[in-house]
């Protein structure tokens, strides 16, 4: 088990991400909902690249 998501989360960071290395360079998002992660949204990288930032932020 990755022990970094409870670091994350000890130390309040509301949101994360990772980047598989499979074909479509898979981003999951993970969001920080009653100490602990939930994941928001999986999403192919090339998608978040044609994004802003700011679609991306979780609000409350």
């Amino acid at each position: 088990m990755d022990a970094k998501p409870g670091e994350y989360s000890g130390a309040g960071i509301p949101q994360y991400w990772t980047i598989d290395r499979d074909a479509g360079q898979t981003v999951t998002m993970y969001r920080l909902v009653d100490d602990r992660y939930e994941i928001r949204e999986t999403t192919p990288l090339a998608w978040v690249l044609n994004t802003s930032v700011a679609d991306h932020l979780s609000v409350g």
